[in-house]
């Protein structure tokens, strides 16, 4: 851990490859998966991030879980959404096997308080060609919150940047993000 603890990290720094080697194969296959698609239905390079306790994780030399990945959807057209997205993924795993995720399976927004918040939020399910399923919940960056005077719940900007994202998080470990993108073999 002492070695994982000096290697330095920073804002718009690549991570360092004794971090990114410790990114698990099958949350590779997946991250690429998603990358490419998004790459495929003309959005190009959208930003995704890794965030929360994932990122701690790699920061603290431990196996990572707990996949949670945002998308900034600012620069998108209104009508791109995460959930938008994210219905058109079974049929693209089941067109492009090689890319090594060969199902996915979706779950309706998280919970009842992401329906109440109105937040475009889902969890998706991915089967790799080597037969691991890992859970993954996927949202938007979140922007400026605003509230009506007669409501508690905030009204959110689903196109905020990772930085506005990040701020109105609770500043520990969820206020982590880690960007990640295809690199120019292909991989992460």
């Amino acid at each position: 851990v002492a070695d994982v603890a000096a290697t330095a990290v920073g804002h718009g720094k690549e991570l360092p490859s004794e971090l990114s080697a410790r990114i698990l194969t099958s949350d590779v296959r997946i991250l690429i998966f998603l990358l490419r698609y998004v790459e495929s239905v003309g959005l190009g390079s959208v930003p995704v991030f890794i965030n929360g306790g994932y990122v701690r994780d790699l920061l603290l030399g431990k196996e990572p879980d707990d996949l949670d990945l945002s998308v900034c959807l600012r620069n998108c057209p209104e009508d791109v959404t995460v959930a938008g997205l994210l219905e058109r993924l079974p049929a693209y795993a089941a067109e492009n096997p090689d890319l090594g995720v060969v199902e996915v399976k979706l779950a309706t927004i998280l919970s009842n308080e992401s329906k109440d918040k109105q937040l475009d939020t889902f969890k998706a399910h991915f089967t790799d060609d080597a037969g691991k399923k890992t859970e993954v919940d996927v949202m938007p960056t979140i922007g400026e919150e605003t509230y009506g005077e007669d409501n508690r719940i905030p009204i959110r900007d689903q196109r905020g940047t990772a930085e506005e994202d990040a701020l109105r998080r609770d500043l520990t470990i969820g206020a982590l993000l880690l960007r990640v993108a295809l690199g120019d073999g292909g991989g992460l």
